[in-house]
């Protein structure tokens, strides 16, 4: 009221402001364009995704944040170097806080059992901020979220965005341009002529939907998607503070980001497919389709498979341009590996270009092209086999490895081009050198996993915690990271596919050139009497 409906007096008049939180709509979902500014993500809650996770764990994914609620650990707060002081102080925090915990190998999820309310000052008139607050202060942030994060500039990121916005196609306010152009790290920015909803209260959406709400208050504006609902250009100005509302009983829903090493690859073939549609990649072949061939699919969906019996034909496989070798290596007794498949798919293959993806012997390479006057890349896999593996999607990893001539490197490297995020570290070398590097990482990661069990026996000793002494050692100091320092009381030791098969093979390798590893040679040992543990 202007006045006192009593006396007619108006210089008396006290507000009473009451914070009840409301019915509808609840947000569950939140993302940002490509501008970027905050968005709703009403869509997201209508796939299949997000409605199974919401069923079956009451956690469910969100592509960004609101921003003004959200949990983490102390930890990763510091670590991740949340609210960086260089965003300033007002706009992009939700924004922040979702890449970096996404980019860095984390989950950003909603809890569906818990609620907050949050009242929004962007409602104008005398129920603005207490504070100078100034659009500049927004558009600071948002230039340093574009550097950071669509330039891929973040140091700890082990994605790039475009990883990101793939994993949530389509996006609100994302366009197949849009993603083209920012995994080519060649983005142009959209103008001041966006709306800006990062302090704009949701409003009821559905998806598919072309025409937004009107209200009294809503201004026109020209928007990227059909699908998007307008909001205010300006503050709103309303006097009416105190809702007709029942009891805040009804929950909204409370955000919070978890840490997470990495996330298990959906395996459920009926599971309804969701991200950007791919291009066609003729003249693929895939020979093998174990867990490596399967991930080199995941790369090229449109390959020709080849895994006999069940799979394919070879007469078919034959007429590939590029061939990918992925088949079984398995060690003889605890020396070489057996290349035995590999030879046998190199020998028949037509491909001009072989690459093997299969873990080998060093020498392998030059052998099989001599051998049989073939063109052949060697390429390490960095798969893994568990959810702690920090390159477990080969979509996402940061790296390559490409051993082979310089125009078969070419060759590969233009292939990927199609796939991979032009900022990923390529390494080119020699064959011969690339199955020695990829011997000599599983070796390194053997070494730190044995100092670890052995550090841990010595705590558990001396009656103190390892893991204090770990994140000391191994966090804290930037010289190590954390990487392969868990220790399973339950399942000592290495004992995986590659590890310590790989190992085997390095020391039969540094054994042929007139080498003895006894150092890694004791390590095996060493790792012998760990799986031989009893808890």
């Amino acid at each position: 009221p202007q006045k006192c409906e009593q006396c007619g007096q108006s210089d008396r008049l006290k507000r009473k402001m009451v914070w009840i939180a409301k019915h509808n709509p609840q947000s569950t979902s939140y993302c940002f364009d490509a501008t970027p500014h905050f968005q709703y993500f009403e869509d997201w809650k209508h796939r299949p995704a997000y409605q199974e996770d919401k069923k079956n764990l009451g956690l469910t994914e969100t592509m960004s944040l609101q921003g003004s609620c959200w949990m983490l650990t102390r930890e990763r707060y510091w670590d991740l170097n949340i609210c960086d002081e260089k965003f300033g102080s007002w706009g992009s925090q939700g924004i922040e806080v979702a890449s970096k915990t996404w980019l860095s190998g984390g989950r950003v999820l909603v809890n569906h059992a818990t609620w907050y309310a949050h009242m929004f000052r962007t409602q104008g008139g005398d129920f603005s901020f207490p504070y100078p607050i100034s659009g500049r202060d927004q558009e600071k942030a948002k230039a340093y979220a574009r550097e950071l994060f669509f330039e891929n500039k973040w140091d700890k990121q082990i994605y790039p965005l475009s990883w990101l916005v793939e994993k949530f196609w389509p996006v609100r306010g994302w366009t197949e341009e849009d993603l083209a152009k920012l995994k080519q790290n060649n983005f142009n920015f959209h103008g001041s002529q966006e709306f800006n909803t990062a302090e704009a209260e949701a409003v009821d959406e559905l998806p598919q939907i072309s025409d937004p709400a009107e209200e009294e208050t809503i201004q026109e504006q020209k928007f990227q998607q059909p699908t998007q609902t307008a909001e205010p250009q300006s503050p709103v100005a309303t006097d009416q503070l105190l809702l007709d509302h029942p009891e805040p009983t009804v929950p909204a829903i409370q955000t919070f980001e978890a840490e997470v090493a990495s996330v298990e690859p959906v395996t459920d073939s009926t599971a309804p497919k969701r991200g950007r549609p791919k291009k066609q990649f003729k003249g693929v072949t895939i020979i093998g389709y174990g867990w490596v061939g399967k991930s080199v699919h995941k790369l090229f969906p449109d390959a020709y498979v080849y895994d006999p019996p069940k799979i394919g034909h070879k007469s078919r496989a034959k007429e590939a341009d590029i061939a990918f070798i992925c088949v079984p290596t398995p060690v003889i007794g605890e020396g070489k590996l057996d290349i035995s498949i590999v030879e046998e798919c190199v020998a028949w293959c037509e491909a001009p270009l072989i690459v093997i993806r299969s873990t080998v012997n060093p020498g392998t390479a030059d052998y099989l092209s001599k051998k049989y006057q073939k063109r052949i890349v060697i390429q390490p896999e960095y798969l893994g086999e568990t959810a702690q593996h920090p390159l477990f999607d080969e979509k996402n990893i940061p790296f390559l490895v490409l051993g082979g001539e310089a125009a078969d490197r070419r060759a590969i490297i233009d292939l990927y081009a199609n796939v991979y995020n032009a900022n990923i570290k390529i390494r080119q070398v020699t064959a011969y050198e690339a199955e020695v590097i990829k011997l000599s990482e599983n070796r390194a990661i053997a070494f730190k996993v044995a100092q670890c069990q052995e550090l841990y026996d010595v705590c558990e000793k001396a009656g103190i915690d390892y893991y204090t002494i770990r994140d000391a050692v191994y966090g804290d100091d930037p010289r190590f990271n954390l990487w392969w320092t868990l220790v399973f009381p339950k399942k000592r030791g290495f004992n995986s596919k590659c590890i310590p098969k790989d190992i085997y093979a390095w020391c039969a390798w540094a054994e042929s050139v007139g080498y003895s590893p006894e150092v890694t040679r004791n390590i095996l040992e060493v790792n012998k009497k760990y799986l031989n543990l009893k808890s």
